[in-house]
């Protein structure tokens, strides 16, 4: 049967589906009349909220301020770099990504029980190498050596993490702080100068006494980090 095109929409309830009503067809209007009283739609429930987030070690004063110190030198070479700000610097143990909050409920008291397993300890920091091929690379970074009490802290907290059925991304540890991402090919000879000037960087141990349960928000002018808990280290 041909049904005509001068039809009307109406709800079927307030903010749920809709019916078409055909004014032609009085017999196709009562059965869809009658069908709005019976049927109860549920609304549709809301999106599910996440955030993106990761566990990570913050950083003090020194360190930060010798990253800026050749984050500078590197701007005034004039080489295409996007340069994160040294406040924002952080040592990333384990990411998340999308986390809802009954994850995040879960994660704070699994923090909890990891940091009562360890104690504070000093963390080194120096030597520079970067991520991609060596005439194309994609990140350049100062390395953080994988101690003993660095890389046992990383896989308590995967672990606890895994535990929670919260899936992991599936690489290796690789403890580095970024400073810089490469836009587009350097120069002869940047990537050299670059690594020596970290190289020649004196970077002081990082004192470690907690861990940081941290949201990244993503936007036009760099992600924006907050602290959403802090679990202190007191094994």
């Amino acid at each position: 049967m041909d049904l005509p095109s001068n039809d009307r929409i109406f709800p079927l309830k307030p903010g749920g589906d809709v019916c078409h009503v055909y004014e032609d067809h009085p017999y196709f209007n009562r059965v869809v009349l009658r069908f709005k009283r019976k049927v109860k739609l549920q609304p549709m429930p809301p999106p599910l909220v996440t955030k993106r987030t990761f566990l990570a070690l913050g950083l003090h004063a020194p360190v930060r301020n010798a990253m800026a110190a050749i984050q500078e030198g590197w701007r005034r070479e004039g080489w295409p770099l996007a340069l994160p700000h040294p406040e924002d610097a952080h040592l990333t143990l384990v990411f998340l990504g999308a986390t809802t909050p009954p994850q995040v409920e879960q994660v704070i008291p699994a923090m909890e029980a990891v940091g009562a397993r360890h104690g504070p300890f000093s963390m080194p920091v120096g030597g520079g190498g970067f991520f991609g091929p060596q005439r194309t690379p994609r990140v350049v970074w100062v390395g953080i050596p994988a101690t003993p009490a660095l890389s046992v802290l990383q896989q308590d907290l995967a672990g606890v993490v895994a535990g929670l059925g919260i899936p992991l991304e599936d690489r290796a540890f690789h403890p580095h702080l970024t400073l810089a991402r490469v836009r587009d090919r350097l120069p002869p000879g940047a990537l050299t100068s670059m690594m020596a000037s970290i190289n020649n960087t004196r970077f002081v141990e990082v004192p470690v006494d907690r861990v940081l349960f941290m949201n990244s928000q993503l936007n036009g002018s760099g992600p924006r980090y907050t602290i959403m808990h802090e679990t202190l280290l007191k094994g």
